[in-house]
C-alpha cells in the first residue's frame, strides 16, 4: 500500500491591475492566482478573467458585480476545484506534488458550462439593464419589451434542444453547425397558426445565439466564438401591404354593429394618425394630447420601440376625422383597446365583408396612412418621418407603397409630355 502524504495547500486569487495606460485609468485588470504548497509559492497564473477593481472582493476572492460576474465566479470555483482534484489524484497515486507539478493538467479555458446555464446568466444580466421609466435611453440599458423578446426566443431555443436531445450541450460546443440546425428547425417548423416562420424570424434567433456565445467568451467560459462563421440568411424585401382610400370608403359604407364599428374606428384612427397599434394602446390625454394656440389637436408621444430617447417621438397633427373619432368616445384613453390578436381577427372579418380581398392586419393602418400621406397628400419624406417618429427617412421604404399611376403622371408632367 502506498504511503499517502498529505500536503498543505492554499489557493489565492487576486486582482492585478492592467499596465495599459487607458485600462489602468479605468481601474481595469485581470484576476490572477497562485498556489502555496507546503509553504512554497507557485508561479502566478492568469485566469484570463478581466474585470474592474471595484467589482472585486479581495477578502472573499470573488466578483461582486460587473458583466457576467456570476459566470466568472463559477469559473474561479472551477479552477479551484480542478487544482484540489489534481492534488488529491497526485496524493492517491503517490506522485510528486509541488508548486510546479500542481499545474500540469490545469486549463483555464476548458469549459464545463452548459449553454442553458450561460443563457440563464445572460438573461439575469439583461434583466438588470431594463430601463426604468424615469431613465434616459442609452446603450447601457434595454427596454422591457426587448427583454420579453429574449425570453420568447430562449423558449424556442429550449424547444429545439429538447427536440435534438441536447439540453446538456456545453457552451464550447455551440458552433456553426449548431446555428445551421437551429436555423433549419425554426424555418421548417409550423407555428400555432399553421404557418412556417420566415427567415428573418430565424435569423434574429441566430443573432441572439451569437451574442450569448460572445458573452460566454468575454466571461472566459469558452475560448472563442465559432458562431460568427455561420452566414446569416435574410429574406428579400417584402411588398408593403396597404389599403387604399377607396377600400376604406367601401368598408365605411357597410352597416356594422356597435362592436364591429369600434374595431373599424380604431383602425381608421391609427391610419389617420400614422400610429402603430401598440403605440395607440398607450395613448392618454394627460401625457400625449396637446392643443396649440389655434385650438388644433396634436399627439406628441415617444415611440414604444424608441431607439434614442428624445428623438424617436411622434409629432402628429390630428386630422378632422381622427378628432371626430376621439370625441365620439370622449377622450384618447376612453377609446376602445383591443389585443392585437383580436384586432387582426376583426379587421379580416370586416374587410372580407366589404369584399376587399387582402390579408389585413393592424400594421396596415400605419403603412396605409404613410402611403396616403405620400401619394395623395404629397407630404415630403422628412415631414412623414417627423409624424411617424423616425430619425431618418430611410424607414420610409419599409412602409410606403408607391402609387405608380401618380408616379408616372408626376414624372411625365415634369418632362412636358402631359398637359
Amino acid at each position: 500500500m502506498k504511503n499517502l502524504i498529505e500536503h498543505q495547500m492554499k489557493i489565492t486569487f487576486y486582482f492585478r491591475q492592467s499596465q495599459t495606460t487607458s485600462k489602468k485609468r479605468k481601474g481595469l485588470g485581470i484576476i490572477y492566482y497562485y498556489v502555496m504548497i507546503d509553504g512554497i509559492k507557485s508561479v502566478e497564473k492568469s485566469t484570463k478573467i478581466s474585470t474592474a477593481f471595484l467589482h472585486w472582493d479581495s477578502i472573499n476572492q470573488e466578483l461582486i458585480s460587473g458583466e457576467g460576474f456570476e459566470a466568472k465566479n463559477r469559473r474561479l470555483r472551477a479552477i479551484r476545484r480542478e487544482i484540489e482534484d489534481q492534488k488529491r489524484d497526485f496524493e492517491l497515486n503517490g506522485l510528486v506534488i509541488n508548486e510546479k507539478t500542481i499545474f500540469n493538467k490545469i486549463s483555464t479555458t476548458k469549459s464545463e458550462e452548459t449553454l442553458l446555464k450561460v443563457v440563464e446568466d445572460y438573461l439575469a444580466e439583461q434583466k438588470t439593464k431594463i430601463r426604468k421609466e424615469e431613465e434616459l435611453k442609452h446603450k447601457g440599458n434595454i427596454e422591457s419589451s426587448t427583454y420579453e423578446t429574449y425570453i420568447k426566443r430562449i423558449k424556442n431555443l429550449t424547444k429545439f434542444l429538447l427536440f435534438q436531445k441536447k439540453l446538456s450541450i456545453r457552451i464550447d460546443q455551440v458552433d456553426e453547425r449548431f446555428c445551421e440546425q437551429f436555423d433549419l428547425y425554426l424555418t421548417s417548423n409550423i407555428n400555432d397558426e399553421g404557418k412556417s416562420r420566415g427567415q428573418n424570424y430565424a435569423t434574429k434567433h441566430i443573432k441572439l445565439i451569437r451574442t450569448i456565445v460572445d458573452f460566454a467568451r468575454r466571461c472566459k467560459l469558452t475560448r472563442d466564438n465559432p458562431t460568427i462563421f455561420y452566414k446569416l440568411k435574410h429574406e428579400g424585401r417584402k411588398k408593403v401591404k396597404t389599403v387604399s382610400p377607396t377600400e376604406v370608403s367601401a368598408i365605411e359604407k357597410l352597416e356594422l354593429n356597435w362592436n364591429e364599428q369600434r374595431y373599424l374606428d380604431v383602425f381608421i384612427f391609427c391610419r389617420e394618425c400614422i400610429i402603430h397599434h401598440g403605440d395607440f394602446k398607450q395613448l392618454c390625454d394627460e401625457k400625449h394630447l396637446r392643443t396649440d394656440e389655434n385650438g388644433n389637436f396634436w399627439i406628441i408621444k415617444p415611440r414604444k420601440k424608441a431607439i434614442e430617447e428624445g428623438r424617436q417621438i411622434q409629432i402628429i397633427p390630428m386630422s378632422d376625422k381622427a378628432i371626430r373619432i376621439m370625441l365620439k368616445y370622449g377622450s384618447l384613453q376612453e377609446m376602445p383597446r383591443f389585443s392585437t390578436t383580436n384586432f387582426n381577427r376583426y379587421l379580416k372579418m370586416l374587410f372580407a365583408k366589404a369584399k376587399v380581398n387582402k390579408n389585413v392586419s393592424s400594421k396596415m393602418g400605419r403603412s396605409s396612412g404613410i402611403s396616403e400621406a405620400y401619394n395623395v397628400k404629397k407630404l415630403r419624406g422628412e415631414s412623414i418621418a417627423v409624424i411617424a417618429g423616425w430619425t431618418t427617412t430611410r424607414e420610409l421604404e419599409s412602409y410606403l407603397e408607391i402609387d405608380h399611376t401618380i408616379l408616372r403622371d408626376e414624372y411625365l408632367s415634369t418632362k412636358g409630355f402631359l398637359a
